[in-house]
């Protein structure tokens, strides 16, 4: 439709700023997550990506067997604080999908750490 059009247009012409404010965003929420992959290299080991905004993160086996999986995964609920399952996308419960792009940026900082009290949480919980 025109009115289709038209927004497209306005968009379009504003692309160099809509992109720039999305590549800074990216950029950082992917430092804050790189850092946090850091601190946790103990529990867990990633797939830096080169692009979008979401990597994969996989639970270390020898730290988390498959009831410290399932302690994660219940650990992450009662924070309400959401990753994809490897099972949603044809991969191990051990590897899960984590975005980083979309959250406002005062949140994925806050996210991250909930993500570290879970998986805190279920690697103690089995010692």
């Amino acid at each position: 439709s025109q009115v289709d059009e038209a927004l497209a247009l306005a968009v379009f012409r504003q692309r160099d700023r809509i992109l720039g404010e999305r590549r800074t965003h990216l950029a950082h929420n992917l430092q804050l997550t790189g850092n946090w992959v850091a601190r946790h290299a103990a529990h867990v080991e990633w797939v830096r990506p080169d692009a979008g905004a979401l990597c994969c993160v996989r639970l270390k086996r020898e730290v988390f067997d498959a009831a410290a999986v399932e302690r994660f995964y219940a650990a992450l609920a009662r924070r309400s604080t959401r990753v994809a399952p490897g099972a949603w996308f044809g991969d191990e419960p051990r590897v899960f999908r984590l975005g980083f792009g979309l959250l406002p940026p005062e949140e994925p900082a806050m996210a991250l750490e909930c993500v570290s009290s879970a998986l805190t949480e279920a690697a103690q919980a089995g010692t």
